[in-house]
């Protein structure tokens, strides 16, 4: 299937027309993971949006040094991350592992810019889609963590442990 089929599926594209949908695509490049691999880990500095062709990805955190990180989500084909990287410029709060040979689609933050300053109404909508994306992310993802937690607690307190 051509890159732009794939672009076009993305929801975070999905107010874009086809001409805009081709300039997005043309900036996109392709790139291929091992089952087991990190696309990145916690802490490092990558700015790129990806969204995945083939594959699964899990994305987890840190909760405790020396503990098996936390998974946070797991994506597959159509699904993305990475997005907020796109506008602002800091370190990894996750870590992306490759849970099956994995092939993504990539927009690094420095072909956002540039498409930002030659078709400035493309990247608005983007930037809208990203929001409304970004939190509806955030809010599974806390009542994920809330729900773990929960589960903890009900774990500990029926095996006569105290809560920590």
């Amino acid at each position: 299937m051509a890159k732009i089929a794939y672009v076009k599926k993305c929801p975070l594209f999905k107010d874009l027309t086809d001409k805009e949908l081709a300039v997005l695509a043309k900036l996109m490049e392709e790139r291929s993971y091992n089952v087991n691999s990190f696309i990145f880990e916690e802490g490092m500095q990558v700015s790129a949006f990806y969204l995945i062709k083939k594959g699964r990805i899990k994305l987890s955190r840190k909760i405790n040094p020396g503990v098996e990180n936390h998974p946070l989500l797991l994506l597959g084909p159509g699904q993305f991350f990475g997005e907020l990287s796109l506008i602002y410029a800091m370190p990894k709060i996750y870590t992306a592992k490759a849970l099956e040979n994995v092939e993504l689609l990539v927009l690094t933050r420095e072909k956002f810019q540039f498409l930002s300053e030659k078709v400035p109404s493309l990247a608005l909508k983007i930037i809208k889609q990203l929001l409304i994306n970004t939190l509806m992310r955030w809010e599974l993802i806390t009542k994920n963590f809330a729900d773990d937690m929960i589960t903890c607690l009900v774990e500990k307190a029926l095996s006569g442990n105290e809560p920590e």
